[in-house]
């Protein structure tokens, strides 16, 4: 009898690990073989329709962990490219993140370096995404809508932005348990699902904005 495939392997750990070990796995299985990212979406999309929401989050965690391993690496070899030395490595990447160029006089293979580094898609996550597209975002949002914490809530959405899922009117109803969540939740606990929420999109979080409103109040 053969042995297993990589693949093989994979499938069945995809299948048994619990959810707080999903995310180092994937992020480091994927950093060095993308040749398994079709297979691993279309597992972990399989276990994130059970029952588990502990699940879905792990996994978009590990997929966006994965995503962002891939994108550090390109800058890496942006800045071997532009032979940027060490010492001047860690201002070229916060320089990186901001939106406009970089000030004039600096080093100009740090100017370089920056300029390469925005004209690629710095917020992409396309394997965290492709999990998305699988699931559909009616079975996200409707995971989402059965929270029964705020607190949960929040950890499902952080995963997910700049994903811009737009809900379904029918999604958030007034007797969901995160509508019913919300109607009861401290400040801080509505602050930190909103603000999760803006940063999904903000088609989601006007819904919830809305519920929020209503219900504690708010103006």
């Amino acid at each position: 009898m053969p042995p297993p495939t990589l693949a093989d392997t994979t499938r069945r750990l995809l299948g048994l690990l619990p959810p707080e070990e999903l995310r180092p796995f994937v992020a480091g299985l994927l950093a060095d073989h993308d040749e398994l990212d079709a297979l691993v979406v279309m597992e972990l999309a399989r276990r994130a329709r059970g029952d588990e929401p502990s699940v879905l989050v792990a996994a978009l965690q590990a997929l966006r962990l994965a995503d962002f391993t891939r994108t550090a690496r390109s800058w890496v070899q942006v800045l071997d490219q532009h032979d940027v030395p060490p010492s001047r490595r860690l201002v070229t990447l916060n320089l990186s993140l901001i939106d406009r160029p970089p000030p004039e006089g600096i080093d100009q293979r740090v100017i370089d370096a920056v300029t390469d580094i925005h004209l690629t898609q710095r917020d992409a996550c396309p394997m965290r995404d492709a999990l998305a597209a699988a699931l559909g975002a009616n079975t996200i949002l409707g995971t989402l809508a059965a929270c029964s914490q705020p607190s949960a809530a929040a950890r499902l959405l952080a995963p997910l932005a700049g994903s811009q899922l737009h809900p379904d009117p029918d999604t958030m109803r007034e007797d969901a348990p995160l509508a019913v969540a919300l109607a009861g939740a401290s400040v801080e606990e509505l602050a930190a699902v909103l603000s999760a929420a803006r940063e999904v999109s903000l088609a989601l979080a006007e819904p919830l904005v809305n519920i929020a409103g209503r219900d504690n109040g708010m103006e």
